[in-house]
């Protein structure tokens, strides 16, 4: 049985949402066995790890997860956060200082960077909030994982790994294939090996107590040709991780059904939030985390920007 949490702390917590594009559920607590992700998998091992979990839009670089809602809204997450007398910073996005401000972000940084300038980024902000009074939300936006306008990943690819790695079964097992798969996995190691640290600065700093950790895929892997938003498992599928490690012990894993769009609703009631937005479809999963698991959704709903698809709970 889980604690109820208002019971167990005094101020709400730092938020760090972490959002991974073109990950999937490409992990190794995925179950992906030549994928090295050592501190992620760790990461999950400490706290909760959401195994039906289904992205509400599959396209990249959609907006969902900060809304709320498939489609744009006023209330922003950050911007709620803000209100309730939160910080708000982000690093690492492409969207223009414009576009982030109205999302509700006061702190831009490393705008458009690769995972090393990034975290480089999210240490100084650790830095400088280690000893400040209001909770922070942070949101590292991660892409080092999507090809570039080239249609490859700059990573080196093992040849070991080359020989050894199997291609999934819908797609040609060629030469080609086979060094993009490699890339793409080293892509990820690369990543995992710059969160792994940035996890470390959060515990010296003495905040990662307070910090809620949530790392969440926001869309499929973007290596295979045609799987970007073809609504199929593997484009729909996502990661979430979610730790708190002062307050949720670990070892957790949900196989309930989730919506990327309950991540809004669930971050929101977890700050000490009661009134959330009319226009979030989302519902918080915060009781699971109390100890209470009733499901909160029969079915949900993906879509491409054209067409749906809906996932019933039954596929868990």
């Amino acid at each position: 049985m889980l604690v109820r949490i208002e019971d167990m702390i005094d101020r709400p917590p730092n938020i760090l949402l972490i959002q991974w594009a073109g990950l999937g559920r490409m992990l190794g607590i995925c179950g992906e066995r030549f994928v090295h992700s050592p501190w992620v998998d760790t990461l999950a091992y400490q706290g909760m790890l959401f195994t039906n979990t289904w992205l509400a839009d599959t396209r990249m670089d959609n907006l969902s997860i900060l809304y709320g809602a498939v489609d744009n809204t006023d209330a922003p997450l950050p911007l709620i956060l803000r209100q309730a007398g939160y910080t708000t910073h982000t690093c690492g996005s492409h969207r223009s200082d414009a576009e982030l401000q109205q999302l509700g972000f006061q702190d831009i940084r490393a705008g458009n960077q690769h995972i090393p300038k990034t975290i480089e980024a999210a240490e100084t902000v650790a830095r400088e909030l280690a000893a400040a009074d209001a909770p922070f939300f942070l949101n590292l936006w991660l892409r080092d994982t999507v090809p570039g306008p080239d249609g490859t990943l700059p990573f080196e690819a093992h040849p070991d790994l080359v020989k050894e790695l199997v291609v999934p079964e819908q797609w040609e097992d060629t030469p080609e294939m086979r060094e993009t798969l490699a890339r793409y996995y080293a892509a990820i190691g690369e990543v995992d090996f710059y969160l792994g640290r940035f996890f470390d600065d959060l515990e010296d700093r003495g905040i990662e107590d307070d910090t809620l950790v949530v790392l969440m895929a926001d869309s499929g892997p973007a290596i295979f040709p045609g799987l970007q938003t073809s609504l199929s498992n593997a484009d729909a599928e996502a990661s979430l991780i979610l730790r708190w490690s002062s307050i949720l012990p670990g070892g957790y894993t949900m196989d309930h059904l989730v919506s990327s769009l309950d991540l809004a609703p669930t971050l929101a009631t977890l700050a000490g939030i009661e009134q959330l937005p009319g226009s979030w479809t989302g519902t918080s999963f915060k009781h699971w985390l109390d100890g209470q698991y009733e499901p909160i959704h029969q079915s949900v709903t993906c879509t491409n920007g054209h067409d749906t698809r809906t996932i019933k709970a039954s596929h868990a």
